[in-house]
Protein backbone atom coordinates (compact mmCIF):
# COMPACT_ATOMS: atom_id res chain seq x y z
CA UNK A 1 0.00 0.00 0.00
CA UNK A 2 1.33 3.42 -0.95
CA UNK A 3 1.86 5.98 1.76
CA UNK A 4 -0.39 9.05 1.83
CA UNK A 5 0.26 12.68 2.63
CA UNK A 6 -1.88 15.68 3.48
CA UNK A 7 -0.77 19.31 3.29
CA UNK A 8 -2.65 22.22 4.83
CA UNK A 9 -1.50 25.67 3.74
CA UNK A 10 -2.19 28.70 5.91
CA UNK A 11 -0.93 32.03 4.70
CA UNK A 12 0.36 33.89 1.71
CA UNK A 13 1.17 33.05 -1.91
CA UNK A 14 4.70 32.05 -0.89
CA UNK A 15 3.27 29.38 1.41
CA UNK A 16 1.00 28.16 -1.40
CA UNK A 17 4.00 27.90 -3.73
CA UNK A 18 6.00 26.00 -1.10
CA UNK A 19 3.13 23.60 -0.42
CA UNK A 20 2.83 22.86 -4.13
CA UNK A 21 6.57 22.14 -4.22
CA UNK A 22 6.23 19.80 -1.21
CA UNK A 23 3.33 18.03 -2.92
CA UNK A 24 5.23 17.63 -6.20
CA UNK A 25 8.27 16.22 -4.39
CA UNK A 26 6.20 13.76 -2.34
CA UNK A 27 4.35 12.57 -5.45
CA UNK A 28 7.68 12.17 -7.25
CA UNK A 29 8.80 9.64 -4.63
CA UNK A 30 5.55 7.70 -4.87
CA UNK A 31 3.27 9.10 -2.16
CA UNK A 32 -0.41 9.81 -2.77
CA UNK A 33 -2.24 12.98 -1.79
CA UNK A 34 -5.08 12.34 0.68
CA UNK A 35 -7.77 14.45 2.32
CA UNK A 36 -8.47 12.01 5.13
CA UNK A 37 -5.99 9.97 7.14
CA UNK A 38 -2.39 10.24 6.01
CA UNK A 39 1.04 8.91 6.91
CA UNK A 40 2.61 12.35 6.57
CA UNK A 41 0.81 15.56 7.58
CA UNK A 42 2.29 18.97 6.83
CA UNK A 43 0.97 22.26 8.15
CA UNK A 44 2.65 24.99 6.14
CA UNK A 45 1.82 28.21 7.95
CA UNK A 46 3.37 31.30 9.34
CA UNK A 47 3.53 33.08 12.65
CA UNK A 48 3.53 36.65 11.36
CA UNK A 49 0.28 37.36 13.18
CA UNK A 50 -1.16 35.78 16.30
CA UNK A 51 -4.23 34.75 14.29
CA UNK A 52 -2.10 32.84 11.75
CA UNK A 53 -0.19 31.19 14.59
CA UNK A 54 -3.44 30.11 16.28
CA UNK A 55 -4.72 28.63 13.00
CA UNK A 56 -1.50 26.66 12.55
CA UNK A 57 -1.57 25.29 16.10
CA UNK A 58 -5.24 24.36 15.75
CA UNK A 59 -4.53 22.57 12.46
CA UNK A 60 -1.70 20.58 14.03
CA UNK A 61 -3.98 19.46 16.87
CA UNK A 62 -6.66 18.42 14.37
CA UNK A 63 -4.14 16.43 12.31
CA UNK A 64 -2.94 14.69 15.49
CA UNK A 65 -6.50 13.65 16.40
CA UNK A 66 -7.30 12.34 12.92
CA UNK A 67 -3.94 10.64 12.36
CA UNK A 68 -3.03 8.93 15.60
CA UNK A 69 -0.17 6.94 14.05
Amino acid sequence: MKKKFNILTIGCKANQYESQAFSDQLKAIGLISAKDEADICIVNGCAVTSNAEKKSISAIKTFKKKNKN
